[in-house]
């Protein structure tokens, strides 16, 4: 299933919208993406940490003060990412792999309480895909309606360190919403799939929808997980592709409607030869 433009929605809204639409954004595809996804031993790599409207543009830095987590794991090991402070629109890490293998990049945020108009809703809905459960228990809110939701972000990549690809993509990273691949994320050919499993504190989450974006693109498809959490990723071309979900929670607390986590994993796909 594709969804339609971002920007068409936008438009449709006027440019009073774009602020906020950009907020939502800012919420939903927050990407950490490597200078390289395929590098030698011991070359340095720059990291991107930034939230956008289109993939794979920085747009918005983020605040290191938000950041809960930055590791990277490979061999075995993990490591904090270092920060290399930021610019107008990305926070930078810089990492030196060590070894050969596939490494797990991985970022999360600490929680933040988004306040949004109820005329805004069915566009923000649409942009994360939400369920039709979600969308039954926003009409059900009584009037007067409100939505504020608390929404954690993690944000995860994978990049293959020499020739040599171990199974470092096989454990998950820990993440309390994570997409993790149930192959190797940095072996996809343009034609490929790749199998994914969708957590939620270690757990498998069924149902879960799961958008794929292609680098520049202002189309996304949507796939569901089964009920083992797992569903399959197409890959029709090479480039860099964004891959998203959110999980969002009706909640009824003091301040608060919703909770959510959004996650992202950011991959390479190589041409066919």
């Amino acid at each position: 299933m594709t969804r339609a433009p971002r920007r068409v929605l936008i438009r449709a809204f006027g440019l009073a919208l774009v602020a906020v639409v950009a907020s939502i954004a800012g919420a939903h595809d927050t990407w950490l993406l490597p200078s390289s996804l395929k590098v030698p031993v011991g070359k340095a790599v720059t990291l991107h940490l930034t939230s956008g409207i289109v993939f794979p543009s920085d747009d918005f830095a983020i605040n290191p003060g938000r950041i809960k987590r930055a590791d990277a794991r490979l061999g075995g090991v993990t490591r904090a990412l270092a920060n290399r402070g930021r610019t107008d629109n990305a926070t930078l890490y810089r990492w030196t792999p060590a070894t050969a293998g596939v490494a797990a990049l991985v970022v999360e945020l600490a929680p933040k309480v988004l306040t949004l108009q109820p005329r805004l809703i069915p566009v923000y809905l649409d942009e994360i895909g939400a369920t039709a459960e979600v969308r039954r228990a926003w009409e059900a809110v009584p009037s007067p309606k409100q939505w504020r939701e608390s929404y954690v972000k993690h944000a995860a990549t994978f990049v293959r360190v020499g020739e040599r690809a171990d199974s470092g993509w096989v454990a998950p990273l820990g993440m309390g919403f994570e997409l993790l691949p149930l192959s190797d994320p940095t072996g996809i050919v343009a034609g490929g799939s790749l199998g994914l499993r969708v957590l939620r504190d270690g757990r498998p989450l069924a149902g879960q929808p799961v958008t794929i974006r292609r680098e520049s693109s202002e189309q996304a498809t949507v796939v569901t997980t089964d009920a083992d959490g797992r569903t399959t990723l197409s890959f029709p071309a090479d480039g860099r592709w964004l891959v998203a979900a959110t999980e969002l929670r009706r909640v009824r607390r003091a301040g608060l409607e919703w909770e959510s986590d959004f996650a992202t994993l950011t991959l390479a796909v190589a041409a066919r030869r």
